[in-house]
C-alpha cells in the first residue's frame, strides 16, 4: 500500500496503493524480529504431478499461533513414479499420511520437503490422492504468512502466503507452475468468530461451541492466493448488477469500522464496473468478490477475497484490479512480478485519468509521482534477477516503474492497440486462469500494434535505469533545429529507444511535435513559420526520463555564420571554418554515450587530428563566450 504525498495549494492529498507499504511492512516486521526473510528455491521434486484439487480442513484460534488439520490432494501423475513430494515447513509436524486409505511412509526433511512413498508405482496420467495430517506453530516470514493481532481488543488471524509462505501453514505444491482446479476449505473456529476464504461459502456447521465454515472455489487458483482470515466480523452479503449479469459481494468487516462498510458497498462496485467494462468480464463472476478486514497497513488480493487493512479508494481499486492481473492470469515467475503489481498500479492510476471516483485534475500529479519514484533507482531494473526473498521481489520499481512501462507502451503503440492488446492478453483461453510471462504480454501487444517491441523490453524492462536527455534548440528564420543527446543512468543500456514529444510555444500559439532519435546527438530540423519562444519536453508526461532543455538564444539572435566542420563523414581529421575562430576558447568531442573523448582549450589550428578515434558517431562542441555550437560527426573506418 504505497503512500504518495502531494502539496496542492493548501491541500494535502494522500494517495494509497498496494505496493510500498508491503515493502515497509517487511522491513518493520524484520526489525521487530517477527519476520525472517527466506532464501527459497523451487522444489524440483514437485514437478512430476499436476494438482487437480485441494481439500483443506483446519482448526484455528486467532488467540493462539497454532494450526491443526489435514489436506487432501487429488493429483495426476506426469510420469511413472512411486513418490510424491509436497512443500511444508520443517517446523511443522506431520502425524500421518494416507494413500488409498492405508498409511504411507514419508520423509519430512530440513529442506521443507515432505516426500511420501506411495508403495505403488503410478503410471503417467494416473489419478491419485493423498491425505496429510499435520499440526504445529506456523512461522511468520515474507509478508507475514500466518499472523495474529488485535483490533479493539478482538483477536484477528490471517494468512498472507505471497510469495513463499503457503508452505508455512499447509502442505502444498508451492509453485508458480500449477494451479489447483478446485480448492475447498473447512475452517473450524469458536462461535464468537467468523472465517473468510476463497470462493463461495457453501455451509456453516455448528457443533458444541464451534462452527465450521465450508468454502469452495471452482476457479483455478495459484497456491499463494489460497487464504483464510478469522475475526469477530460482521458479514455483509448482497448482489449488484454487473454487465449483463450480477455479482455477489460477501464481506467480513470489523463491527465498529463504519468506513469499511460504506467503502465496500459503494466504492468497490464502481471500480468493479470500470474494470469489467475496460478489461472484460470480472473473472470470478460465478462466485463473489469480498473484503476481509485485518490490521495490515495495506492489502492483499487473495482470489475473490481481498485482505484489507484500510479502505482508501486507491487501495480498493488496486486489489479489485488484481483479480484480473495476478489472479486470473498470474506471473509464471516472481522475476515477472510486475505483471501483477505494475499492472495493478497503472490501472489504479487510470481511475484518475477516467474520473472513476477520483478527480481527474489530480492525474498529472499521479503521473509525476509515478515517474519520480521510477527515477530514484538509477541502477536497477523492473525485472527481478534475485527472487530469493520477499524484499527483493517487492521492490518499489516493480510497482512504479512497472506502471511507467505500461504508460510508455501505451504512448508507443497508441490507445487502441494498447487496450485491445491487453484485453486479448487477458482473455485468450490459452492463458486465462493460468500463468504468463513478460514475453507473452509482448506478443499480444506486438500483434495488436504491428510493432516489434523487442528493443523496448530489452531497454526498459530488462535494462537498468533510465535515459538522461539534453535537448539543445535554436532557430534560424523558419527552421527550428533540435539536437537531442542521451546518456544512460546505467551502462547496461547503450541507448533507450523512445519517441519524444515536444511542445513548441510562440506567444499564445502552441503545437506538439514528435521525434524519434536513434542515437545520441541526432539533429532534427523542423520547418516552423513562427518565432519559437519556448519548448517543453514531454508536456503530457509519457516518458520516464530526466531532461534538461538548453536554449541557444544567442546563436539565434545574432547574425553570425554557422561554423563549418568538414569533411563529415571523416576518415581521421576534421577542419573547422568559423568567421570568429579566434574567439573559440574550447573544443570538446563526445562519443554517442556522452563520454568526453577529447578536449582542446583555446585551439590554435583549424585542423583537428582524430586518427585515434574508432569508427562511430560523435558530437563536436565549440565553446565561446557568446555561444555554444554542437554538431554531429561521423568517423568512418
Amino acid at each position: 500500500m504505497m503512500r504518495f504525498t502531494f502539496f496542492l495549494g493548501y491541500f494535502l492529498i494522500v494517495i494509497y496503493t498496494s505496493g510500498q507499504q508491503k515493502i515497509a511492512d517487511i522491513h518493520a516486521l524484520e526489525q521487530k524480529g517477527k519476520v525472517r526473510l527466506l532464501n527459497v528455491k523451487s522444489n524440483a521434486a514437485t514437478k512430476n504431478y499436476d494438482v487437480l484439487s485441494y481439500s483443506i480442513a483446519i482448526a484455528i484460534d486467532p488467540r493462539i499461533k497454532y494450526i491443526k488439520g489435514s489436506v487432501d490432494c487429488l493429483f495426476k501423475s506426469k510420469a511413472m513414479n512411486r513418490t510424491v513430494t509436497f512443500d511444508l515447513n520443517a517446523n511443522m509436524q506431520v502425524d500421518s499420511v494416507l494413500y488409498n486409505n492405508r498409511l504411507c511412509a514419508f520423509l519430512h526433511d530440513s529442506s521443507n520437503a515432505l516426500t511420501i512413498d506411495l508403495q505403488d508405482t503410478l503410471s503417467e496420467n494416473e489419478l491419485a490422492s493423498v491425505r496429510i495430517f499435520y499440526k504445529g506453530e506456523p512461522i511468520t516470514d515474507g509478508l507475514g504468512s500466518f499472523d495474529l493481532a488485535t483490533f479493539e481488543q478482538d483477536s484477528v488471524l490471517w494468512t498472507l502466503s505471497q510469495p513463499y509462505g503457503a508452505q508455512n501453514w499447509w502442505p502444498c505444491k508451492n509453485s508458480l507452475n500449477d494451479k489447483a482446479d478446485t480448492v475447498e476449505l473447512f475452517v473450524t473456529v469458536a462461535l464468537s468468530y467468523q472465517a473468510a476464504s476463497n470462493g463461495l461459502l457453501l455451509n456453516v456447521d455448528t457443533l458444541n461451541n464451534q462452527h465450521t465454515f465450508h468454502w469452495k472455489t471452482e476457479y483455478p487458483t495459484a497456491t499463494y492466493l489460497v487464504a483464510v482470515s478469522v475475526g469477530d466480523y460482521t458479514q455483509v452479503s448482497y448482489k449488484k448488477p454487473l454487465g449483463n449479469d450480477s455479482l455477489l459481494y460477501h464481506h467480513f468487516l470489523f463491527n465498529s469500522d463504519t468506513l469499511s462498510f460504506s467503502q465496500s458497498d459503494v466504492v468497490t462496485h464502481r471500480f468493479m464496473e470500470f474494470y469489467d467494462s475496460l478489461l472484460g468480464t470480472y473473472p470470478f463472476l460465478k462466485e463473489k468478490y469480498g473484503h476481509a478486514s485485518t490490521v495490515l497497513a495495506g492489502g492483499m488480493e487473495h482470489q475473490t477475497m481481498s485482505l484489507m487493512g484500510a479502505y482508501g479508494g486507491e487501495l480498493i481499486a488496486h486489489e479489485v484490479v488484481h483479480q484480473w492481473f495476478g489472479n486470473k492470469i498470474t506471473c509464471a515467475s516472481w522475476s515477472d512480478i510486475w505483471l501483477n503489481e505494475g499492472f495493478a498500479t497503472y490501472f489504479t492510476n487510470l481511475t484518475y485519468e477516467f474520473g472513476i471516483l477520483h478527480d481527474p485534475t489530480f492525474y498529472p500529479f499521479v503521473l509525476k509521482n509515478m515517474h519520480s519514484k521510477s527515477l530514484e533507482q538509477p541502477h536497477f531494473s523492473v525485472y527481478r534477477r534475485d527472487t530469493s526473498d520477499a524484499s527483493l521481489i517487492f521492490d518499489r520499481l516493480v510497482y512504479d516503474k512497472g506502471a511507467a512501462l505500461l504508460h510508455m507502451l501505451r504512448w508507443q503503440i497508441g490507445d487502441s492497440a494498447f487496450f485491445q492488446g491487453i484485453r486479448n492478453y487477458l482473455n485468450d483461453p490459452q492463458w486465462a486462469y493460468g500463468f504468463v510471462q513478460t514475453k507473452d504480454l509482448q506478443s499480444y501487444l506486438e500483434r495488436s500494434s504491428g510493432s516489434d517491441l523487442t528493443e523496448f523490453f530489452k531497454d526498459w524492462y530488462y535494462g537498468k535505469g533510465f535515459p538522461v536527455y539534453t535537448t539543445e534548440w535554436s532557430q534560424t528564420q523558419n527552421e527550428l533545429s533540435l539536437d537531442i543527446f542521451q546518456i544512460s543512468s546505467d551502462p547496461s543500456v547503450y541507448f533507450f529507444n523512445m519517441a519524444l514529444p515536444f511542445r513548441l510555444h510562440s506567444g499564445n500559439w502552441d503545437s506538439t511535435i514528435v521525434v524519434d532519435p536513434k542515437f545520441s546527438g541526432e539533429q532534427f530540423n523542423i520547418s516552423v513559420n513562427r518565432e519559437i519562444d519556448s519548448i517543453v519536453f514531454d508536456p503530457e508526461q509519457w516518458i520516464t526520463a530526466k531532461h534538461q532543455m538548453v536554449t541557444s538564444v544567442k546563436e539565434r539572435s545574432i547574425n553570425r555564420p554557422v561554423p563549418i566542420i568538414y569533411p563529415n563523414p571523416s576518415t581521421g581529421f576534421i577542419r573547422l571554418i568559423a568567421s570568429d575562430f579566434h574567439e573559440i576558447n574550447g573544443l570538446q568531442i563526445f562519443n554517442a554515450n556522452g563520454e568526453l573523448m577529447k578536449e582542446i582549450k583555446n585551439p590554435t589550428t583549424e585542423i583537428i587530428v582524430l586518427k585515434e578515434f574508432p569508427a562511430g558517431i560523435y558530437i563536436v562542441e565549440l565553446l565561446s563566450e557568446q555561444y555554444t555550437f554542437k554538431k554531429k560527426l561521423i568517423i568512418q573506418p
